[in-house]
């Protein structure tokens, strides 16, 4: 699996950054949009694993299966078809740039809590590492998911590697001798059905030490909990921090 860390961050950035922004849309005199599932926004528990000094974080509470009905909704009777189809297209595509099937890894599972984050790497100046922190909504299709995607990535020929740390599995493809533009991704099931797929399994290791600093971690910032507290509605926080 071949992934351009920092190109893959900023574009899943700017894509999901528009996807909150249309959860927020107001009702205008021609339509009336399917209103997404937004409840109020708050740091998710996997905000535990997600350092304070990330580069930028982005943490949503909006039900990606429903953005393609939400984009058609909006549109002229006409078009509702073609709204539905580009919705979609652009919700699978998105998550497609970190070799995810959205429809099939993740629509069944998934629930609308779920964050971003481009982490700070100090040794390459040009390359950000990044997080995807998803809270599943079902133990037994989380756990089939992880399963049956790192099955498919060994049945396509790839050495796929078990690790633990801090009694968390740590599971990444094992690297041979690639250029310096590949990149393998690594995931691990954490407490309470939070997945993390990260760039390099050493960003999960990172993770898996900030959740247990409170300190360290988003979770505990009560800063950014009394951000949450100022904002009128919303379904998308946005963070950044002041050492990047």
């Amino acid at each position: 699996m071949k992934v351009v860390p920092f190109v893959i961050s900023l574009g899943l950035t700017i894509a999901l950054i528009v996807v909150a922004t249309l959860g927020i849309w107001k009702d205008s005199n021609t339509t009336k949009p399917l209103k997404l599932s937004i409840q109020k926004l708050e740091v998710p528990e996997s905000g535990k694993y997600i350092p304070r000094n990330a580069y930028l974080t982005i943490h949503f509470n909006i039900d990606p299966n429903q953005i393609p009905k939400f984009l058609a909704s909006l549109s002229k009777e006409k078009k509702k078809d073609l709204a539905f189809n580009k919705g979609k297209a652009f919700r699978n595509g998105l998550f497609a740039l970190i070799g995810l099937d959205f429809e099939q890894d993740l629509s069944n599972w998934i629930s609308p809590r779920f964050s971003l984050s481009i982490l700070n790497n100090g040794d390459v100046a040009n390359e950000k590492d990044w997080l995807l922190a998803f809270e599943g909504v079902n133990d037994d299709a989380t756990q089939n998911f992880l399963t049956s995607y790192w099955e498919n990535q060994r049945s396509n020929g790839l050495e796929i590697q078990k690790e633990e740390f801090e009694e968390h599995y740590i599971i990444h493809e094992i690297e041979e001798d690639h250029n310096n533009d590949y990149k393998s991704i690594s995931m691990s099931l954490l407490e309470n059905n939070i997945i993390i797929i990260a760039s390099d399994n050493q960003i999960i290791e990172k993770a898996i030490i900030a959740s247990n600093d409170s300190n360290n971690n988003q979770y505990y910032d009560d800063g950014l909990k009394d951000t949450i507290d100022h904002l009128e509605n919303g379904s998308a926080l946005i963070t950044a921090s002041s050492e990047a």
